[in-house]
């Protein structure tokens, strides 16, 4: 099992020893993935916790090939958690996802790279803002340097990416080792469930129930 600070994804950890970890490989343009994300995020986290069950929450990427704009909004969010860790990695994932439909074909088919990636960075700037409260929040052009393209070296490079395209590859790789196809998947200690982006906080709590006995 990969440890838990790999760079390719991000986890949540409980205040307590985890009794149940919920895995997630998602899209940040997948509809599906934002029903899904909103519930356990905002609802089930709150819901266990309120009833003393502690859950590792670990956000993977399953980027969806016809969602090609998808694969910049992972690189950032990517590039979030390197440079300000899981926390603010979670907070600018639920951004994206609020703001998901800016996102889509319809609103950026004609944008370049360079364009979609400025307003990432500009959304990300706004959701995880750097204040003399939280001096740790996202610096833009800190996090602008990251996205863009990696310098020429003379080498004749041309697919050159940006510095975290192969953290990205890694998360690739993973997602189709194990498996995961339909956005999204989900599994619970360490097992790919049936679960569906409809369920209900409660559905979640009474299909986890068995896990963590």
């Amino acid at each position: 099992m990969p440890p838990p600070s790999a760079e390719y994804y991000g986890v949540l950890e409980p205040e307590g020893p985890a009794q149940l970890e919920l895995e997630m490989y998602l899209d940040y343009t997948c509809p599906f993935c934002r029903k899904i994300f909103q519930v356990v995020y905002y609802g089930l986290l709150l819901r266990l916790q309120s009833e003393g069950i502690h859950i590792r929450l670990v956000f993977k990427h399953l980027i969806q090939p016809w969602h090609p704009q998808s694969t910049l909004l992972h690189e950032a969010a990517l590039a979030v958690k390197r440079l300000y860790g899981p926390e603010k990695y979670f907070q600018f994932s639920a951004a994206l996802f609020l703001r998901q439909t800016e996102f889509f074909d319809a609103n950026l088919w004609t944008k370049s790279r360079d364009e979609i990636t400025a307003e990432l960075v500009a959304l990300a700037a706004e959701a995880v803002p750097k204040t003399a409260e939280d001096p740790k929040g996202v610096d833009p052009v800190e996090l602008a340097a990251l996205l863009a393209l990696v310098p020429d070296t003379g080498d004749g490079t041309l697919n050159r990416g940006t510095q975290v395209t192969p953290i990205l590859k890694l998360a690739v790789k993973e997602a189709r080792q194990r498996g995961a196809h339909v956005s999204p998947t989900c599994a619970v200690n360490g097992i790919i469930v049936d679960s569906s982006s409809s369920w209900t906080v409660q559905q979640w709590v009474d299909f986890l129930g068995p896990f963590s006995k």
